[in-house]
């Protein structure tokens, strides 16, 4: 019971700083930009996070499979699992592209979303190598390093979103967002 408390705190603060990875920044924008910017930029992440959904689904399903399979069968698995979320991504990241200029249909304020989501199209491919390389890091047991690179990708959001959004407005706050979905990835590959 104790080692599965453990493991429970350690994911539940590992989710924790994922959402302080994707969010972090609203404070910020509606601060230093402006409220409606913070509430576009909002709406953006959500309609990419929308089309995250199935990636991160198929992601974390083939986790289970990964850990219970013998070392030898597991680069099979990894091939067989990783295919059709890439392939996902990819096209995820497309239709975001494709979407974005229909959200400035729903009135001016939204025009910011519709700018946002353009450069939001490539969070599903990034989404997809980090939870593969998260994916590794369990698989490996190296599940504290999975935690660590979240919590690094969180710290870079907030202070990427302090800096970058002083300079630069909505902007910066979509850079911050996917300069810290890399921070995670580099972590987990150079550890």
């Amino acid at each position: 019971l104790t080692r599965l408390l453990r493991t429970g705190f350690r994911f539940g603060h590992g989710n924790v700083a994922h959402h302080l990875m994707v969010d972090g920044d609203k404070p910020f924008v509606a601060r230093i930009a402006y409220p409606a910017a913070a509430g576009a930029l909002f709406v953006a992440q959500r309609v990419a996070e929308v089309f995250c959904m199935p990636l991160q689904k198929a992601v974390a399903r083939s986790l289970p499979r990964l850990l219970h399979a013998l070392p030898g069968e597991r680069a099979p698995l990894w091939h067989q699992s990783a295919w059709w979320p890439a392939l996902y991504a990819v096209f995820a990241g497309a239709a975001l592209f494709a979407i974005a200029p229909l959200l400035g249909v729903l009135g001016p304020e939204f025009g910011i979303a519709g700018a946002a989501l353009r450069w939001l199209c490539w969070l599903p491919p990034l989404a997809f190598a980090r939870g593969m390389l998260g994916n590794a890091a369990v698989v490996a047991g190296r599940h504290h390093a999975y935690v660590v690179g979240h919590w690094l990708g969180a710290g870079v959001r907030v202070l990427g979103a302090i800096c970058l959004v002083a300079l630069f407005g909505w902007e910066g706050a979509v850079a911050s967002l996917l300069i810290a979905e890399v921070v995670p990835m580099l972590y987990l590959a150079t550890t």
